[in-house]
């Protein structure tokens, strides 16, 4: 693996949220019987881990729980398990669904929010915050964008349950081949239909994500990428009472002031910023001290040069991390670009 990994999960700590939705070691995970259950067992026989959960389902001493533990019951039939992620305010929790007829469960993910974060006030501006994240994540249908399912309003936390994506996220793929990163012919197909999701956000939904990561995207059991995390995204043009996502991402008119504007052309810097990760094997601005981070943006330093690509790489990425906002490329002109149209 090459040096980039300690590198991305430096900046992972950092970042708003660290990952969720997917599953950070798809290949074992013996000793923790709610997690291993991603295939389902011989319909003939009620495995050990298939009585244990059904023991959870029925457990008086379930209620005794915290409401983001492993192990707790939610809506009647969603059981906790893994870890996969967390935020500020949140945790990600892999859980299943037991179907007592056939001895099979199924997998999902749930965004958990418990409903006494800090002080009255503090708790009350989580909630207008989750609740504006809930109902815009509701109206977005695209398959490159991760679907909500059910949301469960409990009395001491919200839980937001959502499809499992097995292969993790963007980011743990990168880190696992390291540099120089994928190569053109691989990194093509995950690059356009990221683009794909953000074309329908800016165009169809009329929405900036403002946090556009390598965490925030996730691959599915067939390596089909889903767009999630919606909590920074607000509509386009509208002024944000926030700074936007992880600064290594951010663009330089987001590094340059806290409250910008919602703008698409932010998001095309970040998708940008992906490009060069996925092809690199690294982020583009990376250093601890923060201030230095902001002037190698706004100074647009790379910390590796890419004229090694294809002439048509070299140009999409020219016109992604440009730092006048201006003549940033738009999403329509990415999708359009030779470099994504290339077989």
């Amino acid at each position: 693996m090459g040096g980039s990994s300690s590198a991305f999960s430096r900046l992972g700590r950092s970042a708003t949220t660290t990952g969720g939705y997917g599953r950070s070691n798809p290949v074992s995970r013996r000793g923790n019987p709610i997690a291993s259950l991603v295939s389902p067992p011989d319909s003939s026989i009620m495995s050990p881990a298939f009585e244990f959960l059904s023991s959870l389902a029925s457990s008086p001493t379930v209620s005794q729980l915290q409401p983001d533990d492993e192990g707790q019951v939610i809506g009647d039939r969603y059981v906790l398990g893994q870890l996969l992620g967390h935020g500020g305010f949140s945790i990600v929790r892999e859980a299943v669904v037991l179907d007592p007829r056939q001895h099979t469960t199924q997998s999902f993910a749930v965004k958990i929010v418990r409903k006494d974060v800090g002080d009255e006030r503090n708790n009350d501006c989580v909630q207008d915050h989750l609740q504006q994240e809930v109902a815009l994540w509701r109206r977005l249908n695209h398959p490159h964008i991760l679907r909500q399912l059910e949301v469960v309003n409990a009395p001491h936390a919200t839980y937001i349950v959502s499809e499992l994506c097995a292969r993790g996220t963007l980011l743990q793929h990168i880190t696992q081949h390291g540099t120089p990163g994928l190569t053109e012919a691989d990194a093509r197909p995950l690059f356009v239909q990221l683009a794909q999701a953000l074309q329908y956000l800016h165009q169809r939904a009329g929405v900036a994500h403002h946090d556009l990561k390598l965490d925030n995207v996730l691959l599915d059991q067939d390596y089909h990428v889903k767009l999630a995390d919606f909590g920074l995204s607000r509509p386009l043009l509208t002024p944000c009472h926030h700074a936007g996502g992880s600064l290594a991402y951010c663009s330089p008119e987001q590094a340059r002031t806290s409250y910008p504007l919602c703008a698409a052309s932010s998001d095309m810097w970040s998708l940008g910023v992906i490009l060069y990760a996925l092809v690199i094997g690294t982020l583009p601005f990376m250093d601890d001290y923060e201030p230095r981070l902001v002037m190698a943006i706004l100074n647009r330093r790379l910390k590796k040069p890419y004229d090694h690509l294809s002439p048509a790489l070299q140009e999409l990425l020219d016109c992604l991390l440009c730092v006048d906002p201006s003549r940033r490329w738009n999403i329509d002109q990415v999708l359009q670009s030779e470099w994504c149209r290339s077989a």
